[in-house]
């Protein structure tokens, strides 16, 4: 009883398994003639750096100008964002980045940041963001245009900004770093 059972079962299968991939070749893969369009609809137009060389077009005129003091009582013009998560972040210069998860930001301890400075001219205007952030990858260098991280959700910087950039460059007779003023008002014209 049990071996006709298990005999009956087996021819099912075999019957069925055929079945099975003869309909799934047929209608759920798709024909070789589409594979074509398929590839070409996967080229989808990737992400480009806007008018302020960080940031796509769409989000450039979203900033606002906003002054922060550091801890050494210095005050600094920073530009500030509302933006949703997974926005891109391009670099603005090419460089070597440096970058933390959090807790390296005098601005919010619990915010990202990521810079690009020149290793070989140490005086050389340099950018930095903090906010929430995500790094799509372990990259040491960027050249410009190069996308360099995401917006995230989660953190809020200088109470209700998801995001803030700054150009610093060095003032030799203050001899520290200062707000680069005229690369934010050519760069972001709010």
């Amino acid at each position: 009883m049990i071996k006709k059972l298990l005999l009956v079962l087996g021819v099912i299968l075999l019957i069925i398994i055929p079945v099975i991939v003869f309909v799934i070749q047929r209608y759920i893969t798709p024909p070789q003639s589409s594979l074509p369009a398929l590839k070409q609809a996967s080229k989808l137009p990737q992400p480009q750096p806007g008018s302020c060389l960080v940031l796509e077009e769409k989000y450039c005129r979203n900033a606002e100008i906003v002054e922060w003091q550091n801890p050494k009582a210095q005050k600094m013009k920073l530009i500030a964002f509302r933006l949703p998560s997974g926005v891109p972040i391009f670099a603005p210069l090419s460089g070597s980045i440096f970058k933390t998860n959090e807790g390296n930001s005098p601005i919010d301890p619990k915010a990202a940041v990521l810079g690009i400075y020149n290793p070989e001219n140490p005086n050389a205007a340099t950018f930095g963001t903090t906010g929430g952030l995500t790094f799509p990858e372990d990259k040491f260098t960027a050249q410009k245009g190069d996308t360099i991280a995401y917006t995230a959700k989660g953190v809020t910087v200088l109470e209700k900004y998801d995001l803030v950039f700054y150009f610093l460059k060095f003032d030799p007779e203050k001899k520290i770093w200062v707000t680069d003023e005229k690369i934010e008002q050519e760069l972001f014209h709010p």
